[in-house]
């Protein structure tokens, strides 16, 4: 059994001690401090990764017409294992941040754009769960990125996944 410091894992700089996210990560934010994408890092990926892909979804979102049914915040997929982590705004903007982010692909959220979008949250109590997948093939997901593309395109070819839970402050 892997020792917890050897077992592949996902952290945000941006969650305080109690597993609470700031408001600037979300859409209830205020002016310039809003709607940032997470700084993430990882650790210990599985061996044979060849690349990663990550879905963010608040898991408490409610339906109007019935049920809980999680809510897309981003996708994001062809993320190099040479990355340790994605920095904080990291969000559609790739081509500024370097060659290193290049080749990485955000895939359409709930709000049908492609990035991050937090969500408002209309009672509170909403979580937000960030999973981390290591892959061991190059994806091939289509040209238009979507949570469902994304997890047809990685079935069978998952070495581990690597989850964050964060509460929403509001």
């Amino acid at each position: 059994m892997a020792h917890a410091s050897e077992e592949f894992r996902l952290v945000c700089t941006g969650i305080d001690h109690d597993s609470r996210l700031p408001r600037k990560y979300t859409d209830e934010g205020q002016g310039a401090k809003k709607n940032l994408s997470r700084p993430l890092e990882w650790y210990n990926l599985p061996a044979r990764t060849k690349t990663l892909a990550l879905v963010v979804e608040d898991i408490d979102a409610p339906d109007p017409r019935g049920p809980i049914v999680p809510w897309t915040c981003w996708v994001v997929a062809k993320i190099p294992v040479t990355l340790k982590g994605l920095p904080e705004g990291f969000s559609c903007k790739e081509e500024e941040a370097g060659r290193e982010y290049g080749g990485i692909k955000e895939g359409n959220n709930d709000m049908k754009v492609p990035g991050w979008r937090g969500p408002k949250f209309p009672t509170p109590g909403h979580r937000l769960e960030f999973r981390l997948y290591a892959l061991d093939d190059e994806l091939h997901p289509g040209h238009k990125v979507t949570k469902e593309r994304l997890l047809e395109a990685i079935e069978g070819h998952v070495l581990g996944a690597a989850v964050l839970m964060a509460k929403i402050e509001i």
